[in-house]
């Protein structure tokens, strides 16, 4: 599995405005032919605008299009834990 971020084709409307920071992706890596480990840091809080909600992480095999994306939510700030996706 390799890494290719990719943009959001898909348009979203919130009700919160959203932080003009995002993480910093420290450090990335297969763990097995169908998982990866991802740390991050969290964005600076200058950065976030009202209440954090969370992490949003999309994700797609790299022989699918673009636009065929999963997300997962992660609603904890406080993260250290391994999230199985499916």
């Amino acid at each position: 599995m390799a890494f290719r971020w990719f943009k959001r084709r898909k348009k979203r409307f919130y009700t919160h405005p959203l932080p003009d920071g995002k993480p910093t992706v420290t450090m990335a890596y297969n763990t097995s032919s169908t998982s990866i480990h991802i740390s991050w840091r969290a964005p600076h809080k200058s950065t976030i605008h009202g209440e954090f909600l969370g992490y949003r992480i999309s994700y797609r095999p790299r022989e699918k299009a673009d636009d065929d994306f999963k997300e997962i939510y992660i609603r904890d700030s406080n993260v250290d834990d391994a999230f199985p996706v499916l």
